[in-house]
């Protein structure tokens, strides 16, 4: 605001805000390739749930021993150094299978939801503008 009209800083902002703008345009470009190129692999995701479930569990598995009278900070303890400790907590098979489900709540509902009430009708508002050309130097 102390320059204004002056030529102090009018060299910075001739080559800031023009390299601002390509920075931008460049950021756009490869975030549209990495989203366009981006694929899920289903299979992937459940071998590492799969692998990883105890982990996963162990907040819940150490809850649900406390509830039952177990103290706190062994349990913890004995979970830290090997996640599959907790069938020595006392806790029945069918409670610990049941710290293992991941609950996810209404998520499901609510991504279907979002999806079908603004994705899909944006989308198709979409579908008569040209996809942007661009070509990703390396």
């Amino acid at each position: 605001m102390w320059l204004e009209r002056t030529l102090d800083d009018s060299a910075g902002r001739r080559i800031v805000i023009p390299e601002s703008f390509l920075t931008a345009d460049a950021i756009l470009c490869l975030l549209t390739h990495v989203f366009s190129h981006l694929q899920i692999h289903p299979e992937k995701i459940e071998k590492n749930l799969t692998e990883h479930i105890d982990e996963l569990a162990l907040e819940n598995i150490l809850m649900h021993a406390v509830k039952k009278g177990k103290d706190r900070q062994e349990i913890h303890e004995k979970l830290r150094e090997d996640p599959k400790n907790a069938k020595e907590l006392g806790l029945s098979e069918e409670e610990i299978q049941s710290c293992k489900r991941v609950e996810i709540g209404r998520a499901k509902e609510q991504v279907h939801a979002f999806l079908k009430n603004q994705i899909f009708p944006f989308l198709d508002e979409c579908k008569e503008l040209k996809k942007p050309f661009f070509e990703i130097k390396t």
